[in-house]
């Protein structure tokens, strides 16, 4: 049965047991009456020796006139000061007594009507809170499986990952190993070169100036300048040599991190380079005071690279700038994906396509020709992996005939 008919009819029920004894106790007071008048009767109460059944007598006259003297007597007890005997319908007013008993049964009807109400209200609250409830288990029970299903998801994930570390593992040792192996094969080869291949180079650049030197008169023109070509050929691949030889080294060699002030071994790099050429009208601006933290050794090599080309790239200009210097934070703002310290060596001289930008960093890739520009191709390929090795990057802006700028950054 729903609760709201189920408190409906407690509440009609209530009502009408109310009314029921409500009557019962106007029809008592009736009866009450009537035997405190029949109390009164001169002679009231019936001689045995009256005709009749034995059972009437005994049971019905009998009882009604002993309960008819005890009443009287109750009576006239509680009114012993008085002379005249008052019926009880004029002590106790027959109206007051049903309007009492009706009074009592609406006031118990009023307020069970509203303990019904009350109780149907927070039923109903209950009700609410009970499907609000049996939804909200539901959805733990939902939130539950699938955890329990994504837990084993990641238990089988976690399986596999520890399973791939162990594989990384193994695989790390092998290449340590290889790497080692090669670096062994490495530092084998750069002796054979260091040794071996620089002795016949030297041979033949001693013994080509020698025939020059001995035999200038018997040569023509032409021999003179094969011999010439030797010569030079001979050079470069020694200049080679030397340049693989540092690029091996600086990868090998182990970093010893202090601080540096680059803005002092700018000036001394230009100083040294600038005595290659007294002739030169070349103006510098360095910016003071840049601080880093890093291999010095390497770091002036790296930094003498990039003064270096610019000193070579400007041979050209009319009015040659080089600028060494740190980007402003307003101007690091076009490099959003950038948030250290930005460095830079810039030049107003040959410039380059920068199509070809992604060729420069590797060794014995040249974007100028030889005749324009001496060189051997390693120099920036070194500057790269110095600031590789300390945890930097560099990279290039430049425009043919309007000069280039090197940036770089430093792992601090």
């Amino acid at each position: 049965m729903n609760i709201g008919k189920e408190i409906l009819v407690k509440t009609y029920g209530s009502l009408i047991i109310f009314f029921i004894l409500t009557i019962c106790g106007m029809k008592c007071i009736k009866s009450i009456e009537v035997l405190y008048e029949f109390s009164h009767l001169k002679d009231n109460h019936f001689k045995t020796s009256v005709s009749g059944p034995f059972f009437i007598n005994e049971y019905i006259i009998s009882p009604v006139n002993t309960l008819a003297v005890l009443l009287r007597q109750f009576t006239e007890s509680k009114q012993s000061d008085s002379a005249t005997t008052v019926p009880l319908q004029q002590k106790i007013p027959y109206q007051l007594i049903s309007l009492t008993f009706f009074v009592v049964t609406v006031v118990l009807t009023i307020g069970l009507i509203q303990r019904n109400r009350k109780l149907y209200i927070s039923n109903k609250a209950l009700l609410a809170a009970n499907s609000e409830l049996k939804k909200i288990s539901e959805e733990r029970n939902k939130l539950t499986k699938k955890f329990n299903i994504e837990l084993r998801r990641r238990t089988k994930v976690e399986k596999k990952i520890k399973k791939l570390n162990r594989e990384l593992e193994n695989h790390v040792k092998q290449r340590t190993s290889q790497l080692e192996s090669a670096n062994r094969e490495l530092e084998a080869f750069a002796y054979s070169v260091s040794h071996d291949l620089r002795t016949p180079l030297r041979h033949i650049d001693g013994f080509s100036q020698a025939i020059i030197e001995d035999y200038s008169d018997e040569l023509n023109t032409i021999a003179k300048d094969f011999l010439g070509r030797i010569r030079r050929a001979s050079q470069h691949m020694s200049n080679l040599i030397d340049g693989l030889l540092d690029l091996s080294r600086i990868t090998r060699c182990k970093l010893n991190r202090e601080k540096v002030n680059l803005s002092i071994m700018a000036a001394r790099i230009i100083k040294d380079i600038s005595k290659l050429d007294k002739d030169r009208n070349v103006a510098f601006k360095i910016t003071p005071g840049i601080f880093v933290t890093g291999d010095e050794r390497l770091l002036q090599i790296a930094l003498y690279n990039l003064l270096g080309n610019a000193w070579k790239f400007t041979s050209a200009a009319n009015s040659a700038l080089i600028e060494f210097g740190k980007l402003s934070a307003k101007e690091k703002k076009k490099f959003k994906d950038i948030d250290c310290k930005i460095f830079y060596v810039r030049d107003n001289g040959a410039g380059f396509n920068m199509k070809y930008a992604d060729k420069l960093f590797i060794a014995f890739n040249r974007l100028h020709k030889t005749r324009d520009f001496a060189g051997s191709g390693i120099g920036l390929a070194t500057v790269y992996r110095i600031i590789n090795r300390h945890g930097g990057r560099i990279w290039t802006e430049a425009k043919v005939d309007h000069g280039a700028t090197f940036y770089f950054t430093l792992k601090q």
